[in-house]
């Protein structure tokens, strides 16, 4: 398996990844996972995994602009990386390779059609991502034309990727689709992410809980950075005026948070949190505004097993089952959904209720034991 390390598991696609390499391994599958290393540790609960670290840097995003991968997979593909990969797959000979994210679509470029086959978890439609990021985009002409071209890029690999898989797993039925039409009868796997841990048994929201809202995730990836600008324009004025409080908890990227903190009345940059459940105790809401960027929305489960109500823009939440997002409050644009955030935020019972009625239909639906053991199913079969 490709990609880097997974530790710390302080962003949703690290999670993800750790959270399903675990899966797989205690279904029964004999796990190898090559990666750039992070200065962590593989934490314990994954002591039944081979990692192989590379301590090796990514390549700069200027030298990475000058290759024809996407930036994300040349970045992460240094001489380093690429030369470890080769001596792996000579050394252990596995049956399948597992790339990671098309972050990983660099490894087509070091195997022959004799090597074992491959296996794409798509943790997204990329191509679609990134269309829609460089035709969003309102910054600089040279960074717009750039963002045009890495999206070119991205949908010629992320295609590549699908049709040299022997197997596709996607996040959600809705990325399935759209990355089979390509390549109509490939075999896939639906793979959506699981709860880690125990959900809390109960929780109260009174007048004790500050009128406060959260909103989870890392602010890295400039589909993020769009989404949270779009929305802060509407929201921290009347948030402001409201006496509610907005907390970002999560890796804020650093220019992002330079340029907002001034700007910003109502909304906290709080950093990544070590207490998750600490943090989401103390807010009302849980946000989910991610209207750029699809896939599935890690943060969605954090809220569900905290007991904390969901607020969210109209396709933010993909993957989540109607019988669980009827249970949200949601409108189409930031103005309606700030004004409905407003509207609720005191309504106490209606806070509960959300809350209680939400856990109680996501039961039994994000689960990583059943995930490992159905992807282990869907593998192709050595010489078959």
């Amino acid at each position: 398996m490709i990609r880097t390390l997974p530790f710390p598991q302080n962003s949703g696609d690290r999670v993800y990844s750790a959270q399903f390499i675990r899966a797989i391994a205690e279904a029964g599958a004999d796990v190898t996972v090559i990666g750039l290393a992070t200065g962590t540790p593989p934490e314990p609960g994954f002591e039944r995994i081979t990692w192989i670290p590379v301590e090796a840097e990514a390549r700069s995003s200027l030298a990475a602009a000058t290759m024809s991968l996407p930036l994300v997979a040349a970045k992460n593909s240094p001489p380093a990386f690429r030369q470890k990969f080769r001596e792996t797959l000579d050394k252990q000979k596995p049956d399948l390779i597992v790339l990671d994210s098309y972050a990983a679509g660099w490894v087509l470029e070091e195997i022959g059609s004799d090597a074992p086959r491959v296996c794409y978890v798509a943790h997204n439609w990329e191509e679609q991502i990134t269309r829609d990021i460089a035709r969003e985009f309102r910054g600089s002409l040279p960074k717009r034309v750039f963002l045009q071209l890495n999206a070119a890029r991205t949908r010629r690999l992320e295609r590549r990727m699908v049709a040299r898989a022997s197997l596709v797993a996607a996040l959600t039925d809705s990325d399935r689709r759209n990355l089979l039409q390509a390549a109509p009868g490939k075999a896939s796997v639906l793979i959506p992410p699981g709860f880690v841990g125990a959900s809390r048994v109960s929780r109260i929201i009174d007048g004790l809980v500050p009128r406060h809202l959260v909103m989870l995730g890392s602010v890295q990836w400039i589909a993020k950075q769009m989404n949270l600008a779009a929305f802060l324009r509407v929201a921290d004025p009347a948030f402001s005026a409201a006496g509610i409080t907005l907390d970002i908890v999560g890796d804020v990227a650093a220019e992002f948070r330079q340029e907002w903190s001034p700007k910003v009345k109502a909304t906290r940059f709080v950093g990544f949190a070590d207490d998750l459940d600490a943090a989401l105790d103390r807010a009302r809401m849980g946000l989910l505004i991610d209207s750029l960027g699809g896939g599935f929305k890690l943060k969605v489960l954090s809220y569900l097993q905290t007991r904390t109500p969901v607020a969210a823009l109209t396709g933010s939440f993909e993957g989540i089952p109607e019988e669980v997002a009827r249970h949200f409050l949601v409108a189409p644009d930031a103005e309606r959904l700030v004004a409905a955030i407003i509207a609720a935020i005191d309504d106490l019972p209606r806070l509960n209720a959300m809350q209680d009625a939400a856990l109680l239909a996501a039961r039994g639906r994000f689960e990583w034991p059943e995930n490992g053991r159905r992807f282990v199913a869907a593998l192709p079969q050595p010489g078959g």
